[in-house]
């Protein structure tokens, strides 16, 4: 039976479609293992706080924002305007395969007290 990062590693070597959706799946069951994000707060907020937990590990890659908001316990378009309102403050970068943050003490300001 193969690791996950054994996978990860032979997916690493690859570039095609099919790894997106094998990274996709190996992210999402690692995020099942993981804590969930805080239910509290506003969406952008409860963004912030999802990015803040893992922003170590910088996105780099597609993280498809229906993950993303399924993580969240949300529609796919609310975690896409939260990114799109922290990345107008200056706080992340966010594109199509990345997710960067800029201002770390900014975005954890972010969060309700």
């Amino acid at each position: 039976m193969a690791t996950a990062s054994r996978v990860a590693d032979w997916v690493a070597e690859r570039h095609a479609a099919s790894v997106t959706v094998l990274e996709t799946v190996l992210r999402s069951r690692e995020d099942e293992l993981l804590p969930q994000s805080s239910p509290d707060g506003t969406a952008t907020q409860r963004v912030a706080h999802w990015i803040l937990e893992r922003h170590e590990s910088e996105f780099e890659g597609n993280l498809p924002r229906t993950v993303m908001a399924d993580m969240l316990g949300m529609r796919p378009e609310t975690p896409s305007r939260a990114l799109k309102a922290l990345a107008a403050k200056g706080l992340i970068e966010v594109g199509r395969r990345h997710l960067l943050v800029v201002d770390l003490e900014g975005l954890q300001a972010t969060l309700p007290a």
